[in-house]
C-alpha cells in the first residue's frame, strides 16, 4: 500500500521502433490458467523470546525453517471443467482431491500438512481432466521477540514457466516505478504478463523476483500497463523487465542498431537504452542481443501528501493490549500512522507502531483501524504491507516467573533484580523451601538507580539447611495499565 499517484513522468525511455519481435517464441498454445485465491495468503505467528548476550532495544526478528502450525486455508479457483476432480498440492506434496462444482470452481478449505516449514510455499491446482493448472503462494512467517541482557561478570503471486524476452535496465536516481508502456505491433491474443527482478551477473535472476502482474485485453501500438502498487527502482541496483505471451505467435516491437526507425523516421546510429535484450528458451538461461533493445517507457509516479486507508472495524472484550503486526518501509520525509479507534469509547484513538504492543483500560466494543500515509517529497512514498493483522490479548494478573532449581548450600540468598515499579504495579520475590514459597526481604539500603529508569534492589532471605531452591518473580497491580517490570534476574548463595 502506498499514497495515491499524482502524476507520471518518463524515467526510462526508447521510443524507437524498426521491427517486432516474438515474445513466446519458443512456446505452443496450452490451456489456459485457472484463476485462485488463498486466504491467508500470508500467515504470521509467534514462536517466543530470544535472549541476547549485549545491550539494544527489544526487536522482532523473522525465523527461518520454523515447523509451521497446521491451520486451514481457504483456497478458491476457477476455469475448471464442471465437475472436474482437481488435485491440490502445498510444497510439492498431494493434500488432497476435490470436486469442481457444475460452473468449474472450486471453493474448500484445506489443512496445511505437518512437516511444512516457514517461507514460501508453492499452492498448485491441478485439474485431472484437463490439465489445467493454477499456482499461487502461501508464506508463513515465524516471528520471534529478540530481547537483550548485558554482559555478566559472573507472500498469491503467480509462478509460471515461459519462453519469454526480457530487458535490462538501470537509472542513476532511485524512483517509483507506476506504469510501463510497451509497443505492440498487432494485439496481443490473451494476457501479458510482465515480471520484473534484480540481475546476477547481467541476467535475471528469478530468485530475486521484485515484482509480477499479468494484464489482459491489449490492443495493438502503445500500451500503458499499469502496475497495482508502485515499485521502487534504486539507483544501485540492475533489474530486469520480463515480457511472457500467453500465446504464441504474439510479437513486441524493438529498436536495433542499423535499421530504420519507423516512429522518428530515421536510422538507429546508437542503442537506445544502457541495457541488453535478452531470450530464453526455459527462462533460466539467457542468450543476450548487443545490438537490440525493447521500446518501452518506464514511468516514474509522482505521489500525493497523504492517504487515510480504512484497514475495517472488529469487535473484541475485554481487552487490555493491542499491536499491529505489519511490515513497513518509511523512507527520509515519508511516515506511517497506524490509528485504533475505540468506537465504544468516545472514539478514542490510539496510536500503533509495528510490533510494540499498547496498553489500554480494560475495553469491550469495536475497534476501527486505519493507517495514515504521509510524505514531504512528491516522488517518494512510505511503503504499508498489505497483509495487516491486528493482535488484541487481555493481561493476566498477577504474573509469575519461575526459574529452575539450582544449587543453594548456603546459609544467605541474595536476589539482584533490576525493577520499574510504581505505587500500583509491584514486583515481589520468592524462593522455595519444600513445598512453601518464602517471600524474600527488600533490602532498599542498598538498591542502586540505573540509567534507564530501573533500580537494581537486593533481594535478601536467611536459608539454613536447605540443599537447592527456585526463584519466583511475582508481578501484581491494582490498576492494568500501571505493570511492573523487571530484568537482570541473578541469585547468589553465600
Amino acid at each position: 500500500i502506498t499514497l495515491d499517484i499524482e502524476k507520471e513522468t518518463p524515467q526510462i525511455q526508447n521510443n524507437s521502433i524498426s521491427q517486432e519481435r516474438l515474445i513466446n517464441q519458443f512456446e505452443y498454445d496450452e490451456p489456459p490458467p485457472a484463476n485462485i485465491r488463498i486466504s491467508p495468503s500470508v500467515y504470521r505467528f509467534s514462536v517466543g523470546t530470544v535472549w541476547k548476550t549485549g545491550w539494544g532495544s527489544t526487536t522482532i526478528q523473522r525465523v527461518s525453517n520454523y515447523p509451521v502450525p497446521r491451520i486451514t486455508i481457504h483456497i478458491s479457483a476457477g476455469k475448471f471443467n464442471a465437475n472436474e476432480n482437481v488435485r491440490i498440492t502445498i510444497d510439492g506434496k498431494a493434500i488432497t482431491t476435490v470436486s469442481a462444482n457444475s460452473e468449474g470452481y472450486v471453493n474448500t478449505n484445506v489443512k496445511l500438512p505437518s512437516g511444512l516449514l516457514t517461507g514460501r510455499k508453492l499452492v498448485e491446482l491441478q485439474g485431472l481432466e484437463t490439465n489445467i493448472k493454477a499456482k499461487a503462494i502461501f508464506e508463513a512467517i515465524a516471528l520471534q521477540e529478540v530481547r537483550y541482557r548485558p554482559p555478566c561478570s559472573c507472500c498469491g503471486c503467480w509462478i509460471w514457466r515461459r519462453d519469454p524476452i526480457a530487458q535490462t535496465f538501470k537509472t542513476d536516481k532511485d524512483f517509483y516505478l507506476s506504469s510501463i508502456d510497451l509497443h505492440f505491433p498487432k494485439a496481443p491474443r490473451g494476457w501479458i504478463q510482465l515480471t520484473i527482478v534484480k540481475t546476477t551477473v547481467g541476467l535475471p535472476d528469478l530468485n530475486k523476483v521484485v515484482y509480477t502482474q499479468r494484464f489482459e485485453n491489449l490492443s495493438s501500438g502503445w500500451q500503458k500497463l499499469k502496475l497495482n502498487t508502485p515499485v521502487l527502482i534504486k539507483s544501485d541496483e540492475e533489474y530486469a523487465l520480463i515480457v511472457e505471451s500467453q500465446h504464441y505467435g504474439d510479437t513486441i516491437s524493438t529498436a536495433k542498431l542499423g535499421k530504420w526507425d519507423e516512429a522518428s523516421k530515421r536510422w538507429i546510429t546508437k542503442q537506445a537504452l544502457e541495457g541488453v535484450l535478452l531470450t530464453s528458451a526455459n527462462k533460466s538461461t539467457w542468450t543476450p542481443i548487443q545490438d537490440e533493445d525493447l521500446t518501452l517507457k518506464l514511468n516514474k509516479a509522482t505521489f500525493k501528501h497523504q492517504k487515510t486507508i480504512d484497514l475495517g472495524t472488529i469487535e473484541v472484550e475485554n481487552i487490555t493490549d493491542l499491536a499491529i503486526l505489519a511490515d513497513t518501509l518509511i523512507y527520509p520525509d515519508t511516515n506511517i500512522q497506524i490509528i485504533a479507534t475505540l468506537q465504544d469509547k468516545n472514539n478514542q484513538q490510539i496510536t500503533l507502531s509495528p510490533y510494540i504492543p499498547v496498553s489500554i483500560p480494560k475495553y469491550t466494543g469495536k475497534i476501527k483501524l486505519q493507517a495514515v500515509l504521509q510524505t514531504n517529497n512528491p516522488e517518494v512514498s512510505p511503503v504499508l504491507d498489505g497483509n495487516i493483522q491486528l493482535a488484541v490479548g487481555t493481561v493476566q494478573l498477577p504474573s509469575t516467573y519461575i526459574s529452575r532449581y539450582f544449587q543453594a548450600n548456603g546459609n544467605k540468598l541474595s536476589v539482584y533484580l533490576d525493577v520499574k515499579e510504581t505505587t500500583q504495579a509491584k514486583a515481589n520475590v520468592y524462593y522455595r523451601s519444600g513445598s512453601n514459597w518464602i517471600k524474600l526481604t527488600r533490602n532498599f539500603q542498598n538498591a542502586k538507580p540505573k540509567d534507564d529508569g530501573y533500580i537494581e534492589i537486593p533481594f535478601e532471605a536467611d536459608i539454613t539447611g536447605i540443599d537447592k531452591t527456585q526463584i519466583k518473580i511475582e508481578l501484581t497491580s491494582t490498576d492494568q495499565m500501571q505493570r511492573p517490570q523487571v530484568k537482570n534476574l541473578r541469585a547468589i548463595v553465600t
